[in-house]
């Protein structure tokens, strides 16, 4: 008999599928649905397989399955098996997942069938990932029971004795990048992670008539848990006529996405001299800095109906605080406007600056380093009589790209292993075209290094290999000059670096 574990995660789904069995919760863009009734027995049935296949209370669960809704059925069903999940991109470098999967050291992996395939056809997964395929380093998978992600398990569960779930128990593990080669795992207990979902549906007002669109598994849960119906599109990136096709045949009411985005439907509809879609109602903004140049062009395409916020928060804390897009444009200060803390979260200044947050969606702490009581965010700035939060600069070397923070620091030394390279450093450059930034890798070469030849070989080792790195930091440009050092230790300066990119990359256009 099955052991099946109750939590306040799951208890939400049964509330729903109580209170409106019948309403789509998940729909794909291909049509197919499953409705909350569906979802909670669906959930029970594959948490009784997984349970049958070995996955005890405690264990952590590897979740390498695509956005469907199997791939989300599976994520609960790990959970309801008592599991916690950890999450890792597959677009990682393979010295990066490694270290990951290390750290975190899961028993078993759920497993997309495509991937499950490339695992016997490693030649291919290579060539896939040379070309953009987000395709992680497989063999790290061989110690691990693999749990395929198939729609045809069972379709019936068996009869299980059901366990209530403490709220401090591990619910998931979401890494973001660290400052150094270590990874940072940030662990979610169930209660923090309700908490969030709460939060998210609490300040944005989700409820049971929308109909809701992100690649960002936070606020697809969030929308789900509010009662509203999810649209899943099967993959992370999609192009901007798919986005808008997709936004008006399924009249998508609310959306969470990044400015790059949906600065990129901006430019499709532009081209194709079409309109937002009249079925929006809210639109919000975040994972990476909404700067008013973006908003400016935003607000002059979108009706005045659709009301668009901009959210300020952090894998370990999130949302921190909130402001509607005329709020920001009506900003004259100096430094960027995050807005007011959300109900529920405290925010204040340290001495230097650092914006230090608590709440009760504050995660348990890292894998690595324990609990933290106080996420300390890395933002320095201060706080006006409002209460609203002004980012003056922050204390960490990072690359906001798309929905990535990007710490040069994790991937320099693997690049500086590259052979022909002397020494290298990543920098970013705002980049107000395309409301992101781009990635600029500069690399001084060894004596004797012809760089046209070379910049080849550094792309494909990038790509494939001992040398690679996770697929969101691959550099959009690769420059070859003197790298300028300062001090006695001779660290690199960035800021010199980056005068000196931004000066060549200038003359260039």
């Amino acid at each position: 008999m099955s052991i099946l574990y109750n939590n306040s995660l799951f208890e939400r789904l049964q509330i729903l599928a109580e209170v409106m069995p019948h309403k789509p919760a998940l729909k794909e863009v291909s049509g197919k649905q499953i409705t909350f009734q569906e979802l909670v027995a669906r959930v029970d049935t594959l948490a009784s397989v997984i349970h049958e296949q070995g996955v005890e209370r405690g264990d952590r669960v590897l979740f390498l399955a695509q956005p469907t809704i199997t791939g989300i059925v599976y994520f609960f069903a790990a959970l309801r098996a008592g599991a916690s999940v950890v999450l890792a991109d597959p677009a990682m470098g393979h010295s990066v997942f490694r270290s990951r999967v290390q750290a975190s050291k899961p028993l078993h992996v759920i497993l997309d069938p495509g991937l499950a395939r490339l695992r016997r056809m490693p030649l291919v997964a290579q060539v896939l990932r040379s070309r953009g395929a987000a395709i992680p380093d497989l063999t790290v998978l061989d110690e691990l029971t693999v749990i395929i992600a198939s729609q045809h398990a069972a379709e019936t569960a068996p009869d299980y004795d059901e366990v209530t779930q403490g709220d401090n128990d591990e619910a998931v593990i979401v890494f973001t990048s660290g400052t150094t080669a270590l990874p940072r795992g940030v662990i979610h207990t169930f209660a923090s992670l309700t908490a969030t979902l709460s939060c998210i549906t609490d300040t944005f007002a989700t409820d049971s008539s929308n109909i809701f669109y992100s690649s960002q598994l936070y606020f697809t849960f969030a929308a789900l848990f509010s009662g509203a119906t999810v649209l899943l599109t099967g993959a992370a990136i999609i192009p901007p006529s798919k986005l808008y096709h997709y936004l008006t045949d399924h009249k998508v009411t609310n959306v969470f996405g990044t400015p790059h985005e949906y600065e990129e439907l901006l430019q499709y509809l532009g081209e194709k001299k079409l309109s937002f879609p009249e079925n929006l109602r809210e639109i919000l903004l975040g994972s990476a800095p909404v700067l008013t140049g973006f908003l400016k062009r935003l607000q002059q395409a979108i009706p005045a109906s659709i009301k668009v916020h901009c959210v300020y928060g952090a894998t370990e804390i999130l949302p921190i605080a909130t402001i509607s897009l005329n709020e920001k444009l009506r900003f004259e200060g100096s430094g960027d406007i995050l807005g007011r803390p959300v109900a529920g979260v405290s925010v204040h200044a340290a001495s230097d600056g650092e914006f230090l947050v608590t709440g009760k969606n504050l995660a348990h702490g890292y894998i690595d380093s324990g609990s933290f009581r106080v996420y300390h965010s890395g933002d320095v700035g201060e706080i006006d009589a409002s209460g609203n939060l002004i980012l003056k600069s922050r204390k960490k070397d990072m690359i906001i790209k798309g929905t990535h923070n990007i710490y040069p620091t994790l991937f320099e030394s693997t690049i500086s292993n590259i052979p022909g390279i002397k020494k290298s450093a990543m920098i970013g450059l705002y980049n107000d075209h395309d409301s992101d930034e781009k990635i600029y890798l500069v690399i001084e070469p060894e004596q004797d290094v012809t760089p046209r030849e070379h910049m080849k070989e550094v792309k494909q080792a990038l790509r494939n290999g001992p040398y690679s790195i996770d697929q969101y930091a691959w550099p959009d440009e690769i420059m070859y000059m003197n790298i300028p050092v300062t001090g006695r230790g001779n660290k690199i300066d960035k800021d010199a670096l980056k005068s000196m990119v931004f000066q060549k990359v200038w003359k260039l256009q």
